[in-house]
């Protein structure tokens, strides 16, 4: 008796190679590809500047500060009336998006005042 298995299972297919090289052919697809796709016929202004780094400090609302020393030690900086108030509310838990939202002030102005203290060595980004 034979086996039933053995006959009733398919054979494995045979996969022969291509007779061209599948590197080029995507190569030459990618460039036909791009040649295809026309130039916008409207002009184009660069972005501005400004918008982009009003764009950038939005979206670190998520980002959370945190004090680089020890509050007591922060007695050392001369800090403006602005920024301990602002130093006050950072407590390595909160985002920029909450510290804003307890000053009532807008996202990016706080962010803008974070870098500020950043750049003093006042505190660091987690």
């Amino acid at each position: 008796m034979r086996d039933k298995r053995a006959s009733s299972s398919p054979a494995a297919p045979v996969t022969a190679r291509p007779p061209f090289d599948l590197a080029e052919f995507a190569r030459e697809s990618e460039s036909r590809l791009r040649v295809a796709i026309p130039d916008s016929k409207r002009p184009t202004m660069p972005p501005n500047p400004e918008v982009l780094a009003l764009a950038a400090r939005v979206e670190r609302a998520t980002d959370v500060p945190e004090l680089a020393f020890a509050r007591e030690d922060l007695e050392w900086f001369e800090l403006p009336p602005e920024a301990r108030t602002l130093v006050r509310l950072v407590n390595g838990r909160d985002t920029v998006e909450a510290i804003a939202r307890s000053l009532h002030r807008d996202v990016a102005v706080v962010v803008s005042s974070l870098d500020a203290l950043a750049a003093d060595g006042v505190l660091t980004w987690r």
